[in-house]
């Protein structure tokens, strides 16, 4: 019986530990972009879920949702970390280029957003992939008009 009862309070405080841990980061570069972006909007279409990025300096393994939209590009956390992580969108007027980089053995795509306040955001695989190419294709099209 106590050893349930150990389980049962270790598991409480790694939850715990791990939405504390959760709201302190929202504090950083997610608050910043929460304050200029934030969103109730869903998004509708391709969502790419359990990406890999970063906000600033913090670093969300697996837990970012992007969707590529016509208004800008959408990002959001999985369930268990939205507490302090609201929707946000960012709108394409706003980012001014998609830099491919590589970090250590990956690629990831930075979004260069057109204002002095906002925090870096690195996106990894598909979903920088995406939001790379509909950059791309939107920059074309201004071009083309």
């Amino acid at each position: 019986m106590e050893i349930i009862l150990i389980l049962f309070l270790f598991l409480l405080f790694i939850i715990i530990a791990s939405q504390g841990f959760a709201l302190l980061f929202a504090q950083f570069g997610w608050k910043k972009l929460a304050r200029l972006y934030r969103t109730q909007v869903l998004p509708k279409g391709k969502q790419f879920r359990w990406v890999s990025g970063s906000v600033d300096s913090v670093t969300y393994n697996n837990l970012l949702t992007v969707s590529v939209l016509k208004e800008g590009v959408y990002l959001g956390t999985v369930l268990y970390f939205r507490s302090g992580h609201p929707s946000i969108l960012v709108p394409w007027k706003d980012i001014k280029d998609v830099e491919c980089e590589r970090i250590l053995f990956w690629n990831y795509h930075r979004l260069v957003i057109d204002r002095s306040l906002a925090p870096t955001i690195l996106l990894r695989g598909k979903a920088g992939e995406a939001v790379h190419r509909a950059f791309g294709e939107r920059a074309e099209d201004l071009k083309q008009s």
